[in-house]
């Protein structure tokens, strides 16, 4: 079944021959392993377990996935009968792509990653819990194809069968979210995706018929579907975000704990035992998730349009989320609360969010996050109550609340007094303050040669230092051909350009040059970025917050 894609102007020779082979390369190390450890051994009765020392028994218990840990990848941890079926087939990859041999600068968390998405991959087309389907669908919707990158449009391939081209994009996603703290970047064509997808693809043709469904699964999710109530379906969304190896970024949970721990020692409003909860609550809702950068309630809403839930599926399309921030407690009623921010709009909220204990008669407000979900607001992972009034001046809350709560009045403003124009070029931050018409009152030197200044009406303001060199505009005086060849492809990759900038970016083509290292060529690399540069601005907003190597001396 492999077939030339579409971007593909150089033959790769050798590459299905390494993939195919995979069990002579396995067979092969294994018995170098062994005869190593009977050279080292002084009889040949010795047992392996007076061999095999601590060490490499810990690298051997963190190498292989448990079915526990196949577990968690499910919502709410759903433990199914099919787990060992899938932890082993995990297991089995990871051995497999070991045996290749890959080189130093490839991330420790690389091949586990990899194995545990792409058989995400396969339990998800086999159960029909439909994830992938919402991806390309997704996809489709935006950009009219399948997927980015690869031709999809052929007679061989099947929506609900195992592609070569799903594969390499898994497998190429996998690279980049691994490699994407330390600026890494990866071509979809390079020989390390094809080399990996094709042996993966090998394993999972012959998985397919034989996999069992994760029928719990599916009927929870269809379950939670048809009761829409909104705590079942925040527990979805943090799967989405956190546990689903088809749309979480590695390491999502290390990062939470961190972020938790910082809270800790910085806010007294939120005890230690609160902060992770409260931050996990907050990263459920989070603007940029998975392969399309959007939320988890967007993949969720589409999922429920494929299996028929209309309904649920406006209600999660208007999903949207405040805070955290300060909020006034105005009205206490039976079934709602109301409340208000600091400029006087009043939010109708759920209630039963705050929880059995909560008393509404002795605080005066809170510091909370508030979700919209259908016509009410619910309150987000933990309320703390304020005892005086909120927005009382001495207490320094009722300035900064004001300002969120008046930041996209104010940049509207700034785009209409400059006649619609969203994006600017400026020297120094004395032009940004004069475009934005405040007065800089920042005292440091200058810490960049120009400034990239975004009006974002989703966002706000959003500022990129010493970029304006790769934008091709009339109204640019810094753009450098040069330098945008060689540093374009970074306005893209760090992730920072609101999703309406980048609408306007790729529309009126501003960054021509933006491009890729790719073995096939500069034409080549230049032509991936082009054809899919919307993509790549959707899919780069969602981060991987770390990256281990495999060959760290740690």
């Amino acid at each position: 079944m492999k077939r030339k894609n579409q971007f593909e102007s150089e033959p790769m020779e050798g590459l299905s021959q390494h993939a195919k082979g995979y069990e002579e390369i396995i067979l092969a190390n294994m018995r170098d392993l062994f005869s190593e450890i009977g050279d080292s051994a002084d009889g040949a009765d010795n047992k392996m377990e007076d061999i095999i020392d601590d060490e490499l028994m810990d690298l051997l218990d963190n190498f292989v996935v448990k079915k526990e840990e196949w577990s968690s990848t499910h919502p709410c941890g759903l433990v199914c009968g099919s787990d060992k079926y899938y932890s082993d087939l995990v297991n089995m990859l990871k051995m497999a792509i070991t045996m290749l041999k890959l080189p130093d600068t490839t991330p420790a968390d690389l091949v586990h990653e990899v194995a545990m998405s792409v058989v995400a991959y396969l339990e998800d087309l086999v159960s029909g819990i439909g994830v992938w389907n919402v991806v390309r669908s997704l996809y489709k919707r935006k950009y009219g194809t399948q997927l980015p990158f690869y031709d999809c449009e052929h007679g061989d391939y099947y929506e609900d069968d195992i592609n070569i081209e799903d594969i390499k994009f898994i497998v190429w996603q996998c690279f980049c979210r691994c490699g994407q703290p330390e600026m890494m970047t990866f071509s979809p064509y390079s020989k390390g995706v094809e080399v990996i997808s094709e042996l993966v693809f090998d394993i999972l043709v012959d998985s397919f018929e034989k996999a069992p469904e994760a029928t719990r699964v599916k009927d929870y999710i269809s379950r939670v579907f048809r009761k829409g109530d909104y705590f079942e379906i925040r527990h979805l969304a943090e799967w989405i975000v956190f546990n689903n190896k088809l749309t979480s970024s590695p390491n999502m949970m290390e990062s939470v704990r961190e972020e938790a721990e910082g809270i800790n020692g910085k806010h007294d409003l939120i005890d230690e035992t609160k902060a992770e909860y409260f931050v996990r609550s907050l990263r459920a809702w989070t603007r940029y998730v998975g392969p399309m950068g959007c939320m988890a309630s967007v993949y969720l809403a589409e999922m429920c349009r494929n299996c028929g839930n209309e309904a649920l599926a406006a209600k999660l399309d208007g999903v949207e989320c405040i805070g955290p921030v300060v909020l006034r407690l105005k009205e206490a009623r039976k079934k709602e609360i109301i409340l208000s921010d600091a400029t006087g709009e009043e939010y109708m909220v759920s209630r039963n969010s705050f929880g059995p204990g909560a008393r509404f008669d002795e605080v005066k407000g809170y510091m909370t996050s508030i979700v919209k979900f259908g016509d009410l607001w619910y309150q987000n992972g933990i309320a703390v109550g304020i005892e005086v009034d909120p927005f009382d001046t001495e207490k320094g809350y009722i300035d900064n609340e004001i300002n969120n709560s008046k930041n996209k009045e104010w940049i509207r403003g700034v785009v209409e007094s400059h006649g619609g124009r969203r994006i600017f070029y400026c020297r120094d931050m004395e032009e940004v303050s004069g475009i934005l018409g405040v007065t800089n009152k920042s005292d440091t030197e200058r810490s960049a040669d120009n400034y990239v200044l975004m009006l974002s009406e989703e966002e706000g303001m959003s500022v990129l230092e010493d970029s304006a060199e790769s934008f091709k505009d009339k109204k640019n005086p810094f753009y450098d051909k040069q330098r945008a060849k060689e540093e374009a492809f970074f306005v893209i990759f760090n992730g920072n350009v609101p999703s309406d900038i980048s609408d306007i970016i790729v529309k009126e083509n501003l960054l021509p040059d933006a491009n890729i290292s790719a073995s096939q060529g500069k034409r080549f690399g230049k032509a991936i970025v082009q054809d899919n540069m919307g993509f790549l601005f959707d899919f780069f907003r969602t981060r991987n917050p770390r990256v281990r190597w495999m060959y760290d001396e740690d």
